[in-house]
């Protein structure tokens, strides 16, 4: 085994200790460095750096769906050493800057029965990655993780622009009162169906709760209507939904 090889081996068993005694029946004869590695240190070790992951990659953008997830053997205090160990860690950019390890490993896990949460805990993990991730990278010209977002979002999410938009506007349906949930002002959640607008204005992401016409309007305008069209569609209560647009910062002045 070349030096790379046991130094790429360690840094798996950093993030999986658990495969230590693993690790070394498969490294044989070559493995010298795999057996100088204390079982317990190494356990000590990959705690520290799921706690430094966790803490610096994550806690600030995804505060909320961190607290909501649960790891069955270990509680809430497994969660950063169970996304750690997930394959989509090593996919991380940066430090996790298109959100892939955290999004696609709690998805992973979610569906492999290795984490839990509350019924809402996927809307609240797309939400959070919209105001963090998501919507800042495209404020900033970067792209998104189109697999990713298309793996997490809602298939009645839908990207609107064009004239006479202001801006790429995403409409985006929750079940959940997500933005209560991500702002911790609720303890138990009830459903509540209602469409988001969030998008970038000025360089600042914005969020709203629109009227129920809005997302209307705003297909309407992106599929080319002009808002005559639009008033004559939807009648007094379209007058409102383009006023409220227009004050929301979707629709220019």
């Amino acid at each position: 085994m070349s030096l790379l090889d046991q130094m790429a081996w360690v840094e798996r068993l950093v993030r999986r200790p658990d495969e230590l005694a693993a690790a070394r029946a498969v490294a044989g004869a070559d493995g010298e460095v795999l057996r100088t590695v204390d079982a317990e240190r190494l356990a000590a070790v990959h705690e520290t750096f799921a706690e430094l992951v966790v803490g610096r990659w994550w806690a600030p953008g995804f505060p909320a769906s961190l607290a909501a997830l649960r790891c069955p053997r270990d509680g809430p205090a497994g969660v950063g050493r169970r996304l750690v160990r997930e394959a989509a860690f090593e996919e991380a950019v940066g430090e996790d800057e298109t959100g892939r390890a955290l999004i696609g490993g709690a998805l992973d896990a979610l569906e492999g029965g290795r984490l839990e949460g509350p019924p809402w805990i996927r809307e609240l993990l797309a939400y959070e990655y919209l105001l963090a991730v998501g919507l800042p990278r495209r404020a900033r010209g970067q792209a998104p993780d189109a697999a990713l977002e298309a793996r997490l979002l809602p298939p009645e999410a839908a990207w609107l622009a064009g004239a006479p938009l202001a801006t790429e506007v995403l409409v985006c349906p929750f079940g959940w009162p997500v933005a209560e949930l991500a702002g911790g002002e609720l303890v138990e959640a009830e459903p509540d169906p209602h469409d988001r607008l969030l998008f970038v204005s000025g360089g600042e992401v914005l969020d709203a709760a629109p009227p129920p016409e809005a997302a209307d309007a705003l297909q309407l305008l992106a599929g080319g209507a002009d808002e005559g069209a639009v008033l004559a569609a939807l009648g007094p209560d379209g007058a409102a939904a383009v006023a409220w647009l227009r004050e929301a910062g979707a629709l220019p002045e």
